[in-house]
């Protein structure tokens, strides 16, 4: 069996791909062995799995592969290791090289061809910005239709195309979930232990958790950097959560030591041709008749412009500065539903600030005021009045 045969009984609508969608891929695999003894072998042989299933699992999955995808199908699943997957594809880890993987999804019409085309060109964008794993290669090859995708094949959009396989040949990157979530993460990095830190936790040890802090500001600050990166280019997102609470660690890559981060996943992104939005926005503003008037370029600029504005502030709280934070979104908040351009020029004049800033901006130092005793650094830097009172007079 070569690889394509392989890939295509994995993806089949028997295979194991569509039984893990609901139960996960071991619990698929189990599913399908036991079925096989429970009505192909004889009742005997069904007792006997059961009885020696622990020590001979393998020989029954086998046999079981063997009946039910063919000959070479259990060679060819212990070779391509299943490294990952969601409701749309499976992720293999490349047998030949442990760098890369291959993402693999069926895509019968042309709404997944054309969304799998999409997701390729996204994350070929994404990656020229270091924002994406790199990739090597995309190959598609037939397989087939299903019973129940007759009547989506005949829609007329879906004329010259026939069902197919994708599989695109990417860099291979640890998420932070891979890692056991951002905390576990950055204390790994530190050298500080689970207990360390509870302890610390439990004694106010304000000090020895501002290390922690500053690493998760950092995280933080690279999450805005890069979703403004990709916004440079009109690409959002959607898939990525809000940190640090709902945030889709499987999603996010995230190097503590070089303060790299990727995201995984450009099947979930929209994309924003700002420029042109403006541009129609301003001609909609010149028309007398209001029945002609389309709002949605507007709408859609306004809604970019919230993307960025909400990484901007983001940012600025990372690096400590809340009351500059606060300033920013209210002030763009007085001025977006009113004028849209000087919106745009005002959020772009900041997306510059946060391009300029340093990791080293997230390390926060603690300070106790002079005058008032509050402790600064904690959570943020002193306003410009705060500093004035306690360390200027």
């Amino acid at each position: 069996m070569n690889e394509e045969e392989f890939l295509n009984q994995y993806m089949s609508d028997s295979g194991i791909f569509e039984k893990s969608r609901a139960f996960g891929r071991r619990k698929a695999e189990e599913d399908i062995v036991e079925d096989y003894f429970k009505h192909t072998g004889s009742d005997e042989s069904y007792t006997n799995y059961f009885r020696e299933k622990d020590k001979k699992y393998k020989s029954f999955r086998d046999e079981a592969f063997t009946s039910k995808f063919g000959e070479g199908f259990p060679e060819m699943y212990d070779k391509y290791k299943n490294v990952g997957g969601g409701a749309f594809g499976a992720v293999f880890q490349n047998p030949d090289d442990p760098s890369k993987v291959f993402k693999v999804q069926r895509q019968p019409g042309y709404l997944e061809q054309d969304q799998g085309n999409i997701e390729v060109d996204r994350q070929t964008t994404a990656a020229r910005m270091g924002v994406a794993p790199n990739i090597y290669s995309v190959t598609n090859f037939p397989t087939k239709s299903r019973p129940s995708e007759e009547l989506y094949l005949l829609d007329k959009r879906n004329e010259g195309r026939t069902p197919r396989i994708q599989k695109i040949e990417m860099d291979k990157v640890k998420t932070i979930d891979e890692k056991g979530g951002d905390e576990k993460m950055i204390l790994d990095h530190l050298g500080v232990t689970r207990n360390q830190y509870i302890n610390m936790q439990a004694d106010r040890d304000t000090e020895g958790l501002q290390p922690t802090r500053n690493e998760k500001r950092k995280l933080s600050l690279a999450l805005a950097k890069q979703q403004l990166n990709l916004a440079d280019e009109g690409i959002v997102h959607t898939d990525l959560g809000n940190y640090p609470v709902g945030s889709r660690e499987d999603h996010i890559a995230y190097d503590p030591a070089t303060n790299k981060m990727q995201f995984i996943d450009y099947g979930f992104t929209d994309h924003y041709d700002h420029a042109d939005n403006l541009h129609e926005h301003t001609k909609n503003l010149n028309l007398k008749e209001e029945e002609l008037k389309d709002y949605t370029p507007g709408a859609n600029a306004e809604h970019f412009l919230d993307h960025k504005v909400n990484n901007i502030v983001d940012a600025m709280r990372s690096v400590g500065d809340s009351e500059q934070a606060d300033r920013f979104r209210e002030i763009y908040d007085s001025t977006v539903d009113n004028d849209l351009i000087a919106a745009d020029n005002f959020v772009n004049e900041y997306r510059d600030v946060v391009k300029d800033m340093s990791f080293d901006d997230a390390d926060l130092k603690l300070r106790k005021g002079k005058k008032t005793g509050n402790l600064y650094g904690e959570i943020r830097n002193p306003s410009v009045s705060e500093f004035l009172k306690d360390f200027m007079e």
